[in-house]
């Protein structure tokens, strides 16, 4: 008579550590680092092509993603090192983007309740204006749905998140690898709340972030898929785009 095994929960799965990756935490703070180099020296060429043009920043965005994503190709060549950046899918993608699109409302939900405003995502305040073109919107598409969940999923899920969950621990490593990730977004994006109310600011700027990234580093650990965490981040960045619609629509014509 055989037995079947129960399988493990989601919190079994998140509290198992994988081997440590073939690269050290210095590597990958390095990594970040470059990344908002990258991200910040992305908006030169993009501001003299086309200054004071409503996409530019959002365009130099792209440019830096792109950029990083191809540093961490370069510099994760070898076979070990792409087997541990764990690209492959591990979970239906389909069912992983419906997961993430419902917390991604969830999470927005909680900010209402905290702060009582409903603001756009900081990278996609730029869109809420009325000077904004077809353009803004597929370079807008193109990074909250490819280029920013990729660039920052190989950087803080494939990269940071294993070195940390090595060292620190399961829970431990997702909460500091969230927190750099938080630290980020205020160094890069969160500027565009600079007229919000400081509660509203540092919930929609900060806190939203990090439970975010919190969020992403529990489906990298319990799916053990980099790629599945990035297209949850992308469901979030479908959520965001769609609350931007949202905004646009819900204002009256002057």
């Amino acid at each position: 008579m055989t037995t079947s095994r129960k399988a493990p929960s989601l919190m079994q799965r998140i509290r198992t550590l994988e081997p440590a990756p073939p690269w050290n935490l210095t590597s990958a703070m390095v990594a970040i680092l470059i990344a908002m180099a990258l991200f910040i020296l992305g908006s030169i060429p993009v501001g003299v092509w086309a200054p004071d043009q409503p996409y530019a920043l959002l365009a130099g965005w792209c440019l830096g993603a792109t950029a990083t994503t191809y540093f961490v190709a370069r510099t994760r060549s070898k076979p070990d090192q792409r087997l541990a950046l764990k690209m492959q899918p591990a979970t239906p993608l389909p069912v992983i983007a419906f997961i993430g699109f419902t917390l991604a409302l969830s999470v927005d939900l909680l900010a209402i309740v905290v702060t009582g405003q409903f603001l756009p995502a900081a990278e996609l305040a730029s869109l809420v204006q009325p000077t904004v073109n077809s353009f803004h919107w597929v370079v807008a598409m193109a990074f909250a749905l490819f280029l920013q969940p990729i660039a920052e999923g190989v950087v803080f899920r494939g990269l940071l998140l294993p070195v940390l969950r090595a060292r620190l621990g399961a829970w431990p490593g997702i909460l500091v690898a969230a927190a750099a990730s938080a630290v980020f977004h205020i160094a890069i994006y969160a500027s565009a709340y600079a007229n919000a109310s400081n509660l509203s600011s540092v919930w929609y700027g900060v806190v939203t972030p990090f439970i975010a990234a919190v969020i992403f580093g529990m489906v990298r650990a319990a799916t053990g898929s980099t790629r599945t965490a990035i297209v949850a981040q992308s469901a979030f960045g479908l959520f965001a785009l769609v609350k931007v619609i949202y905004l646009i629509s819900s204002v009256p014509p002057a």
